[in-house]
């Protein structure tokens, strides 16, 4: 008996081992299903949380996309509308070509990066590994964002550590367009201080192959670590006050890092708000065996002479202030020196010559030089120039004038300019000139370029005018000029039927200055003839012969180009 109930016993507490053992794997199952279910929760309310986030985010791009579409939109419509205007000048008909130019422009540059994104999305972006120099991509990025920095009168400086290889295996326009977005970003949110690109070939122990590093320092308003989160998504900028004040659709840097993954690098920020920013960017340079390495390279900012006519020329860099009251002598004198490199800035009077003039000086970015027209409305050069050096500024002021009296000289220099250019305006003269007052430029020398191809100018045209109609940008300005003249010869022709020789004496001499730039010898000399005419007072007779001389030359010269 005794036994048995042992093995009762026994078996008894095998069987409650056995439950035991059989609750406790169901309580282990029970709360791995609970776990697992709460996972599952927890992810589904994550991906509902992402959802909503991206769709708002979605929603704020679409919203900021149509402001950053219908506003170049807006004024493409609205200028293209005035141009249907008859009573709209030459002046105001440039001013709206060149406004729908600048917004088209934008618009296009907005449709870009959203067809690359569609790209990257879709896996169709591909990229190519070619041989290049990075130390030319960082010399035409740094070329393209040094005239913006100027703008915002921001220092941007170029600096390279160490040795960096000649050439390297990658997409050179990928990464050109990497640097733009990136320096471009960072000159965007600078308002103050400077913007650098540091460039430098760092080691890896770790992969045993170095890999490229350019780095992008500003001086701008940083980000918070929130901003930072959000910094490389799609659709996304810092946040919407950001957007509202700087605008743009929050593309560019998503583009730039999925871009620079694709060439093997990545990119990487370290920023603290109201403390600026340091973007990162890494590249694969490829095989470097057997590539010189150069130290302490150069950033050319250009060649240092540019080809006018068979002739090079210096190649210009720095600021200059046109002060012109003929629109299309503005616009010809400021093409002939931004074509050279020089960054111009046009008043249409002295009064607003000076205010230019002086803002610039407080601000502490004086303008390199001055061109001063000396008969001018308002305030003409000779007042302007003597109102600036009572004032206190102590830069460059070139006269520009028609009259090359020696006496009109000796006036100019009274008045306060340091140098004179007879008009009308020759473009090596005028180019060389500047050059003696612009910094970092070259040396002038005599080339042997081939010469300029043949113009649609006919025979009767000067050299001048035929060189320039060859070059599809100043042919533009020469059409304006030719569409300006047939006004100024209605006005010259009103001003002769009532003797105002005052008004038509001041017609004559801007003509003059603008046809003989242009190269238009024929109508500068009619013009000269009616200005002499005008000052003399001339007989009715001999003044409408002078018009009628006016009158076939500009009706000759617009047939022939």
């Amino acid at each position: 008996m005794t036994s048995g109930w042992q093995e009762d016993e026994g078996g008894f507490e095998w069987r409650v081992l056995a439950r035991t053992a059989e609750l406790i794997a169901a309580n282990q199952r029970l709360e791995r299903e609970v776990s697992e279910r709460r996972r599952v929760e927890r992810e589904l309310a994550e991906a509902r949380d992402q959802a909503v986030e991206a769709s708002l985010a979605k929603s704020t791009f679409l919203a900021n996309m149509s402001h950053e579409i219908r506003t170049p939109l807006t004024a493409i419509l609205g200028y293209a509308e005035l141009l249907l205007d008859a009573d709209q000048t030459t002046e105001e008909r440039t001013n709206a070509v060149e406004v729908i130019r600048q917004n088209g422009s934008h618009l296009l540059s907005i449709l870009n990066d959203v067809l690359d994104l569609s790209k990257i999305e879709a896996g169709k972006m591909t990229v190519e590994r070619i041989p290049c120099s990075p130390i030319q991509i960082v010399s035409e990025v740094a070329s393209l964002m040094r005239l913006r920095a100027i703008e915002k009168n921001l220092d941007f400086k170029v600096e390279f550590v160490g040795p960096i290889p000649e050439t390297i295996q990658t997409d050179p326009t990928r990464v050109r367009q990497i640097f733009l977005n990136v320096v471009t970003n960072a000159l965007k949110f600078t308002q103050e201080g400077s913007v650098r690109l540091v460039t430098s070939l760092l080691d890896q122990p770790d992969e045993g192959k170095p890999i490229l590093c350019f780095e992008v320092i500003d001086t701008g308003i940083g980000m918070t670590p929130e901003q930072r989160k959000s910094l490389f998504q799609a659709f996304t900028q810092a946040d919407e006050s950001t957007t509202r004040k700087f605008g743009g659709t929050g593309l560019g840097l998503t583009i730039s890092k999925r871009l620079v993954r694709m060439l093997g690098g990545d990119v990487f920020v370290q920023t603290n708000q109201g403390e600026g920013t340091s973007f990162i960017v890494t590249l694969d340079p490829g095989p470097l065996a057997g590539v010189r390495m150069v130290e302490n390279p150069i950033v050319q900012r250009g060649s240092t002479r540019v080809c006018v006519g068979g002739e090079e020329l210096p190649r210009l860099s720095g600021r200059v202030l046109l002060a012109d009251d003929v629109a299309v002598n503005r616009k010809l004198i400021a093409t002939f020196l931004t074509k050279c490199g020089a960054l111009v800035e046009a008043a249409e009077n002295g009064r607003i010559a000076v205010e230019k003039a002086m803002s610039a000086l407080e601000a502490g970015k004086p303008f390199d030089v001055i061109f001063m027209d000396m008969q001018m409305p308002e305030l003409d050069g000779y007042g302007a120039s003597t109102e600036l050096r009572r004032n206190g500024y102590g830069g460059p002021i070139v006269a520009l004038t028609a009259s090359a009296l020696l006496s009109d000289r000796e006036k100019c220099i009274a008045a306060g300019c340091d140098d004179y250019l007879a008009k009308p305006v020759d473009r090596r003269r005028l180019i060389r000139l500047t050059a003696r007052y612009l910094p970092e430029r070259g040396e002038c020398t005599e080339g042997g370029a081939a010469a300029p191809p043949r113009s649609a100018c006919g025979e009767g045209t000067t050299p001048v005018a035929r060189e320039l109609a060859a070059d599809p940008e100043m042919g533009g300005i020469l059409r304006e000029a030719l569409e300006w003249l047939p006004g100024q010869v209605a006005s010259i022709r009103e001003a002769a039927g009532k003797l105002d020789f005052e008004t038509l004496g001041q017609l004559a001499h801007a003509i003059k200055g603008v046809a003989g730039s242009c190269g238009f010898e024929s109508i500068m000399n009619a013009a000269v003839k009616l200005e002499r005419d005008a000052k003399a007072k001339a007989d009715p007779a001999d003044l409408a012969r002078s018009v009628a001389e006016m009158a076939a030359a500009s009706k000759r010269a617009g047939a022939e180009c």
